[in-house]
């Protein structure tokens, strides 16, 4: 299975709003999207910069770190 920098951005875009909250007055609230709705964040990221940021090349195989 290959895994596209596309891939990659769109799932690291889906974890980072899990935590993300917003700022309401003097407090934060938390924003609580679901995974599906995460992943849909994502996938219109990847749609839109897909053709500028070549999103559909193969990561190198050659990244530190743990493989997926």
């Amino acid at each position: 299975m290959t895994y596209t920098r596309g891939k990659m951005l769109r799932d690291t875009i889906a974890f980072a709003l899990r935590g993300i909250k917003l700022h309401m007055g003097k407090r934060f609230v938390p924003l609580k999207l679901t995974e599906e709705q995460r992943y849909k964040i994502g996938d219109e990221v990847v749609r839109k910069l897909k053709d500028q940021w070549k999103l559909d090349e193969d990561m190198p195989e050659n990244l530190p770190g743990p493989r997926i």
